[in-house]
């Protein structure tokens, strides 16, 4: 396959990205449905009678409009299985949700509203050591259980639907959908996007020397990168050495 033949490929590949998008788009529309429908009963999170009163309800409600956990369920009881097995004792752990940093900053939260969480570790005993937030007065909260409305359903298009599985089967039998992500670059990556593009263009150059003879750029490469790690033992080494004779003579 020649670089025309590439070139109206990727073309090709974009066009049917757009396509589905667009599919994606008028698959979701809805209609609303009046008077709604009961379906199932709805558990959540809401305010104490005690934490209404408070002088903070407003930020506690607002606090909670993020943090609810909802879950739905046929039964009222919330409890599955058969007769044998509701009888056994189930613990509830339907809690109120934590929020990362990452969330936090994006919420816009001031940093006054800290005092109504503490912090931990998210992934603890690993070496990502991000945080989240959890509230910690849960007392202020309690689980109420509703009937769930449903209010609006989502229009049934079978043409779209059946132009959205072409394609999908289209891409994944073809095995297209790696250069797609390649296209729209949207595969997954480590580092910044900067770090990220100068290794692949070092990458490229170096590939591109060698294919062309220019085998010194590869000798270089490799001695730098040797020379670089020589460097790196020698201070580790250094380092040990000073904390010895640290120790020794005190």
């Amino acid at each position: 396959m020649n670089r025309n033949q590439h070139y109206h490929r990727d073309k090709k590949l974009l066009a049917l990205d757009r396509e589905r998008k667009a599919l994606w788009k008028r698959m979701r529309q809805f209609v609303k449905i009046d008077p709604p429908i009961t379906r199932g009963w709805i558990r959540h999170w809401r305010l104490t009678p005690k934490a209404r009163n408070r002088h903070d309800a407003s930020i506690l409600q607002y606090i909670l409009r993020e943090i609810d956990n909802p879950r739905f369920h046929w039964r009222k009881n919330f409890v599955s299985g058969r007769r044998r097995q509701r009888k056994k004792m189930l613990e509830n752990d339907q809690l109120p949700q934590s929020v990362s940093e990452y969330r936090w900053k994006r919420l816009g939260w001031p940093a006054a509203w800290k005092k109504y969480f503490h912090q931990i570790l998210k992934n603890p005993g690993q070496c990502d050591q991000t945080f989240k937030y959890k509230f910690q007065r849960e007392d202020l909260f309690e689980l109420f259980t509703e009937r769930h409305y449903v209010r609006r359903v989502r229009v049934l298009d079978v043409e779209a639907e059946s132009r959205l599985a072409e394609l999908d089967m289209h891409l994944t039998n073809r095995q297209w959908d790696h250069r797609l992500k390649k296209l729209l670059d949207t595969g997954y990556r480590w580092g910044s996007d900067s770090v990220y593009r100068k290794q692949e263009h070092q990458e490229k150059r170096r590939i591109r020397k060698a294919m062309e003879g220019d085998w010194e750029a590869e000798v270089r490469r490799r001695l730098n990168s040797l020379f670089t790690s020589a460097a790196q033992l020698i201070k580790t080494l250094d380092s040990r050495a000073y904390t010895t004779i640290q120790f020794l003579y005190p």
